[in-house]
């Protein structure tokens, strides 16, 4: 049986410049998943007034921490117009 389960759902919404956390919008999400922006820098995306993180650098990247371990997984990042 395969469970699906969503762990971490970033909507990447602008806040002030010195903001540099994406808030886990996935429901039950612990303090500790939302997202440290490390490096990256905030651009317009492809549709006005939508913000993307702008990764230039081999360095740059979303940080997050997860309460339990996975064996065997998989990752889908999906991004939605």
């Amino acid at each position: 049986m395969i469970r699906r389960c969503l762990l971490v759902q970033y909507a990447f919404e602008r806040g002030t410049p010195a903001t540099r956390t994406l808030r886990n919008g996935a429901p039950g999400a612990a303090a500790e998943s939302q997202g440290s922006i490390i490096g990256c820098s905030w651009t317009e995306g492809r549709w006005p007034g939508k913000p993307v993180l702008d990764f230039k650098q081999v360095g740059d990247r979303v940080r997050f921490a997860l309460r339990r371990q996975f064996q065997g997984g998989r990752a889908r990042v999906r991004t939605d117009p």
